[in-house]
């Protein structure tokens, strides 16, 4: 069921979402995140959908997997991001043994 003009329907969309959601988890390890990245392909085949009405299914599966591959980036980032500023964690008993001492003093 398409409308007169070339846009996807939310019944078009619903026709793949299974497929949508294995291609999202397929690339991501996190399910809700999948399915967020799903959602966001469905906003985008609302807002710009694709040329050719013969292909949305794949015009579907590319957009999801851009947008799991630039999540998955992100998530990198962040986690380095995190890395970055977090203090690092003593590595032996000895060490912090030694840090708790200098505390003492002080």
């Amino acid at each position: 069921m398409r409308s007169s003009d070339s846009r996807p329907v939310a019944d078009d969309l619903a026709l793949h979402a299974g497929f949508l959601r294995a291609v999202a988890c397929g690339l991501l390890a996190d399910e809700h995140l999948a399915e967020d990245v799903v959602q966001q392909a469905y906003l985008q085949a609302l807002a710009r959908p694709p040329e050719s009405r013969g292909f949305l299914r794949a015009w579907l599966a590319r957009v999801v997997r851009n947008l799991a591959l630039n999540s998955a980036r992100g998530e990198q980032r962040r986690a380095g991001r995190e890395r970055a500023a977090s203090r690092p964690e003593l590595d032996s008993a000895g060490e912090r043994a030694a840090l708790e001492l200098t505390l003492q003093r002080e």
